[in-house]
């Protein structure tokens, strides 16, 4: 997990801010924090700058999380999550939870 945090740190201090960017002129950036869930998590959210509203707005995101020995990976954008942004994490925390618990179950595992 440490290794994932220092890779999306590092993608996240990129000079020009414009490596995942479609339309030539906006600016992304990654945005990663830990959070509290199994025995590892990260949330990973890719940010767009728009320069209409002078905002930085979220287009996708992720929670990669760690129970035992097994790994889960979450994604989505705000279309399927829900549209305001802590609906949208709340939905991706709330789903690997439930799989945290339920991946326990297995032999082997926890």
């Amino acid at each position: 997990m440490r290794k994932l945090l220092a890779d999306a740190r590092r993608c996240a201090t990129q000079p020009h801010g414009k490596p995942y960017s479609w339309s030539g002129d906006g600016r992304t950036r990654w945005v990663v924090n830990r959070t509290r869930l199994a025995d590892e998590a990260v949330l990973m959210r890719l940010m767009m700058y728009d320069k209409l509203n002078k905002e930085w707005s979220p287009l996708l995101m992720g929670v990669v999380a760690r129970k035992g020995s097994a790994l889960m990976i979450y994604s989505g954008d705000l279309d399927s999550l829900g549209y305001p942004q802590k609906r949208a994490v709340k939905t991706l925390r709330g789903t690997a939870a439930e799989m945290a618990a339920k991946v326990c179950a297995l032999p082997g595992v926890c």
